[in-house]
C-alpha cells in the first residue's frame, strides 16, 4: 500500500504530443493503447491528468506541442505544463494529487527513457503506489558513439522490467497492459467506501454569498445554506447542509472531486452506481461515506434526515432517477 493517506487513484498521461511521438517506436499501436487506458480509466471513475511538455522545440501553441489527434483531454480534466523530465519537478502536480486524495498512480505516455522513467521514479519516491501501463509508453532509438544503437524496444522492455521488480518500503509498483490493468480495484468504490465517524470537534467552513469563508464549529447545531448563498472559495470546497424528507429525485456526480456525505440525523441509504451494479451503503447517525470523484450516487431516505455535504471541485451533473433506482 502507498505511504500516502488518500483513497483515490489517477491516470497520468505524459507528453503524448505530436512532436514527441512523431518518430516513436510503434507509435500508432502505443497511442491506441494510451487511448484505451484513458477510456477505461474514465469509465472506472478515475481522474485523468494530462502532463504536457514545453521547451524550445515544443513551444505552446505550435503543432509539435499539441496532443496527438487521437487523444483529447475533457474540459473537466486537469492539464499540467512541465519543463523538466519529471512531471513533479517545477509543476503543481503534487499539490493537485494531494488535494484530490490520490495515493495510487497509473502512468502512460512518452518518452520511456526520459519523462516516463523520471516521473515513475518521482512518484515512488514521493510515496505513491505506481502501475506502469506496459504497452502504453514508447520512445525512439538512440544512436551512441561508434554507431552503437540502443533500440526503443529495449528501453521499453528495460523500464517495464524495472517497474515490475523495484522494491520501495510501504509502496507497491507493478506493470499491466492497457487492456488488463485493473483500474477499479485501486479506486475507492462502494465496497471500499468507509463509514466514518462524524467528529463534532472539527471546524468546517461556512461559505457566504460573497465567497468569503468563516469557520463554524461542528456539533449538533449545524447551519443551513439557502441555495442563493452557495459559494466556492480558492480551494474549491463547497459545504452545505439541508434536510431531506424524501428520496433524491436525481442521480448526481461530481466530475472534479470527491464528496463527503455526513448523516447528522435520521436514516438514509446512499446508492452508488458501479460497473457491477448498484451498491447500497446504509448510513446511520454521525457516520459518513466518501463518494469518489465521478461516481453516480443518489439516496433513499427512510426517515427525515439532516445531511452535510462537503464537496471538492466545481460542478455537479444530474440525471433523473428511473424505475426506483
Amino acid at each position: 500500500m502507498s505511504t500516502l493517506p488518500g483513497p483515490n487513484a489517477a491516470l497520468l498521461v505524459v507528453d503524448v504530443q505530436t512532436g514527441v511521438v512523431a518518430e516513436a517506436w510503434e507509435r500508432d499501436r502505443v497511442v491506441a493503447n494510451v487511448a484505451l487506458a484513458v477510456d477505461r480509466a474514465r469509465a472506472a471513475g478515475l481522474a485523468v491528468i494530462w502532463v504536457q511538455h514545453e521547451d524550445d522545440e515544443l513551444q505552446p501553441g505550435t503543432a509539435a506541442w499539441q496532443w496527438v489527434p487521437e487523444l483529447q483531454p475533457l474540459p473537466s480534466e486537469a492539464c499540467v505544463a512541465k519543463q523538466f523530465n519529471s512531471a513533479f519537478e517545477g509543476t503543481p502536480l503534487l499539490p493537485l494529487l494531494d488535494q484530490a486524495g490520490v495515493s495510487r498512480l497509473y502512468l502512460a505516455g512518452a518518452a520511456s527513457n526520459w519523462c516516463i522513467r523520471a516521473t515513475a521514479y518521482g512518484a515512488l519516491e514521493r510515496g505513491f503506489d505506481l502501475t506502469l501501463i506496459s504497452d502504453a509508453h514508447t520512445t525512439e532509438d538512440m544512436t551512441l558513439d561508434a554507431g552503437r544503437v540502443v533500440t526503443a524496444a529495449s528501453m521499453v522492455d528495460d523500464l517495464n522490467t524495472a517497474m515490475q521488480w523495484l522494491s520501495y518500503p510501504g509502496r507497491k509498483n507493478a506493470v499491466a497492459t492497457a487492456a488488463e490493468v485493473d483500474f477499479g480495484a485501486a479506486h475507492c468504490d462502494a465496497a471500499q467506501a468507509p463509514l466514518m465517524a462524524f467528529d463534532p470537534s472539527r471546524h468546517y467552513v461556512h461559505l457566504a454569498a460573497s465567497g468569503q469563508g468563516r469557520q463554524v464549529p461542528g456539533g449538533d447545531a449545524f447551519w443551513s445554506l439557502p441555495e442563493a448563498e452557495l459559494a466556492r472559495f480558492d480551494e474549491h470546497w463547497l459545504v452545505t447542509e439541508f434536510e431531506c424528507a424524501s428520496d433524491w429525485p436525481n442521480w448526481e456526480r461530481h466530475p472534479a472531486g470527491d464528496e463527503f456525505v455526513y448523516l447528522l440525523s435520521g436514516a438514509a441509504t446512499l446508492l452508488l452506481e458501479l460497473p457491477t451494479g448498484v451498491q447500497r451503503v446504509p448510513l446511520q447517525g454521525r457516520a459518513a461515506v466518501l463518494v469518489p470523484q465521478g461516481l453516480w450516487h443518489t439516496a433513499e431516505v427512510a426517515a427525515p434526515s439532516r445531511m452535510l455535504f462537503i464537496t471538492r471541485g466545481q460542478g455537479t451533473e444530474h440525471r433523473p432517477v428511473t424505475n426506483g433506482t
